[in-house]
């Protein structure tokens, strides 16, 4: 209540208030004039109100539509007006909210394809802004990603199942480029949704092939019957940074990634009327993140490659002992990396003695420079003016020295310093050593670059391997 709403009787206001004078009270409280007064703003990443702010000041909000704990700032520049918002943090409003209302729908066998389906554009509009790869998301596609098996698995025939199967690879194909840290948090549960999804693909009657292919992702299921089955060869490879499958031995052997032999008595550990099979190739491993293994010894890191390959035969449980092994083909790349912290010595005999010299000289000189320069504090004011004559001498000897020994005996030093100086004098022999026949001179230069290009060439040698494993 102001002064103002008060009733005042002309018999309760004192005599010495005088009515020719206004009394004039504050109605607001005053601001001060530098600062960047309040303002809202509206995007695609959600209502953003920016508080009143000192001007030079830096505020910080929450973001409206996440993710949780983002922040969102704004500067109040030196002359009162705000400066661009940085929002980047900031998850959109449409994506946010459509995950939330995935989240919320209750899956069932009527609509699971429509969910598949949405859920597949969901993750699609998140790959284009950043701020909506988290891992509030995440969390939604693998729940989601659940309740669809779970559901499908309860039912034997299934509409749509192809379709499906095409939007769950799309998924994992778009969730391929997410960030490594917000995909490592559920990737196993993800991996084993899409596991337990192609078991689904099995059940189905109709199924025959489906062939699915994208950027970052290959799948293949075929069904095979059980009498004309006689083993299967799965190759792959990549050709112009693109990935390939195959079901037969004709790929490249220069280009081919891994290759799988399935025996033909495989079909002797299942029971099932046809052979099913489930191929997909990864390109990049981010669903299997690197797995650090300690041992008594040592803390030994197991790194997996940057192509990953899943074969899976329907009937055969995991940890099934095969009669004959499946045999695996994959193409090592064998790197030769030198330990950085330990020191090259790449010196002759010759040179390791000129260095020694070089190095006792310019000691001798700096023992004596720093010998004399003591003797100036300590001898008689007489003596003194010689000894700092011979310190500036030996100062001087020091910076001559390691410009001899250093540089004009360093055949590294001299290269440049001689190209100089060609330049200056045109008419040196600069030819000299020019035939017009073939030379039979060999230089130590020649030998060290035979070396290096070998050792680029052992960079990049690739090793094939073949691996027999008993298990499935």
């Amino acid at each position: 209540m102001t002064l103002s709403s008060i009733p005042l009787k002309p018999s309760s206001v004192p005599s010495i208030i005088n009515p020719s004078i206004s009394l004039l009270l504050p109605t607001s409280t005053s601001v001060p004039t530098r600062v960047c007064h309040p303002q809202t703003n509206t995007n695609d990443h959600g209502q953003f109100k920016w508080p009143l702010t000192l001007a030079g000041m830096t505020v910080t909000i929450l973001c409206p539509s996440g993710p949780i704990g983002a922040t969102a700032s704004r500067i109040c520049s030196t002359s009162s007006d705000w400066e661009s918002q940085d929002v980047m943090r900031c998850a959109t409003t449409d994506v946010t909210n459509g995950f939330i209302e995935l989240s919320k729908v209750n899956i069932t066998v009527d609509n699971f394809g429509s969910a598949a389906f949405n859920m597949s554009s969901l993750v699609e509009n998140a790959t284009r802004t950043l701020a909506d790869q988290n891992i509030q998301n995440i969390d939604v596609i693998s729940t989601v990603l659940e309740a669809i098996v779970s559901v499908l698995l309860k039912n034997e025939s299934l509409p749509l199942i192809i379709e499906t199967t095409g939007n769950i690879v799309q998924t994992l194909n778009l969730l391929v480029e997410w960030p490594m840290d917000v995909t490592n948090v559920l990737s196993n549960n993800i991996i084993q949704s899409f596991e337990g999804f192609i078991q689904v693909v099995f059940e189905q009657e109709n199924f025959a092939v489906i062939k699915i292919a994208e950027e970052n992702i290959l799948f293949r299921a075929e069904r095979f019957a059980r009498a004309n089955f006689s083993g299967l060869t799965i190759s792959a490879c990549a050709f112009n940074k693109e990935l390939n499958f195959s079901t037969s031995d004709s790929l490249s052997s220069l280009t081919f990634i891994t290759k799988v032999i399935l025996p033909k008595n495989i079909k002797n550990v299942t029971s099932s009327e046809n052979i099913d099979v489930a191929s997909t190739l990864y390109k990049k491993a981010n669903f299997f993140p690197v797995r650090k293994e300690v041992n008594s010894s040592s803390s030994v890191m197991t790194v997996v490659g940057s192509a990953v390959i899943s074969i899976i035969v329907g009937g055969i449980p995991d940890g099934t002992e095969l009669i004959d092994p499946v045999t695996i083909i994959l193409a090592l790349n064998e790197e030769n990396v030198t330990n950085p912290r330990c020191a090259f010595w790449n010196f002759t005999g010759a040179e390791v003695l000129k260095m020694l010299l070089s190095f006792t000289g310019i000691m001798i000189l700096f023992g004596l420079t720093w010998v004399s320069a003591a003797f100036t504090f300590i001898s008689e004011p007489s003596v003194s003016h010689t000894v700092q004559f011979i310190f500036a001498f030996c100062n001087t000897l020091q910076g001559f020295f390691i410009f001899i020994f250093f540089i004009l005996l360093n055949k590294e030093y001299r290269k440049p310093w001689k190209a100089h100086f060609v330049q200056c004098f045109p008419r040196t022999t600069i030819h000299s050593d020019y035939k017009s026949g073939p030379s039979n001179k060999s230089t130590k230069g020649e030998d060290i670059y035979i070396i290096s290009n070998h050792a680029t060439q052992d960079l990049n040698d690739i090793k094939k391997e073949e691996i027999k494993d008993a298990s499935l």
